[in-house]
Parts: C-alpha cells; sequence; structure tokens
C-alpha cells in the first residue's frame, strides 16, 4: 500500500508542477483520444444534444458534441493543477478511502 500511495503521490506532485500550457496541451491530446479512440459516452452526449435541440442539423450536433468533449477536457485537466499545494492530501485522501474499500 505504500508503493501505491507512494507512486500516486509522485504522480500528483509532478502533475502540479506543469505549467499551465503544457496541462492544455496534454488536454488536447486527451480530446482527441476520448472523443475518436474511447468514444467515452459519446452516445448519450450525442442523444442529450439531439433531444436539446431538435431543430440542429446533425452536423451542427457534432460539432456542439466536439466542442463540449474539448471543454471537458480542459476543465478537468486545469483542475488538476489549480490546487497545487493541496494537491497531494487530496490524492492520499483518495487513496486511504480505495485501499480501505478494496479492504471490505
Amino acid at each position: 500500500m505504500t508503493v501505491l500511495y507512494s507512486m500516486a503521490y509522485l504522480v500528483c506532485y509532478m502533475v502540479s508542477l506543469l505549467p499551465f500550457w503544457i496541462l492544455y496541451r496534454i488536454s488536447d491530446v486527451l480530446y482527441i483520444v476520448f472523443y475518436y479512440v474511447m468514444g467515452y459516452k459519446r452516445k448519450i452526449v450525442r442523444n442529450n444534444l439531439r433531444i436539446s435541440f431538435p431543430h440542429k442539423e446533425m452536423n451542427e450536433i457534432i460539432a456542439i458534441e466536439k466542442k463540449f468533449y474539448a471543454f471537458s477536457v480542459h476543465v478537468k485537466k486545469s483542475h488538476s493543477g489549480t490546487d497545487r499545494w493541496d494537491m497531494p492530501e487530496t490524492a492520499g485522501f483518495r487513496i486511504t478511502v480505495l485501499a480501505e474499500l478494496m479492504k471490505e
């Protein structure tokens, strides 16, 4: 368990030291991975957009969908470096909770 905690702490600490322009580049790559490779909840997002905007054409819905994925990845990545000093403690808390759940 100590090894897992140390590795997670190190990863979180290293990510927290990255400048924001690098985080944005990483999020651009993650956008491609999430949208094109994994298709993370793409059907759900597209269906919700079709229901929300019934008057829009399919190409407009796909454009909105791509912007949503790009925005959501940027938000997730920008939050990973905002609390630079609190981040390792947060990661430690999550790992502790995960360890307790794994014991059960």
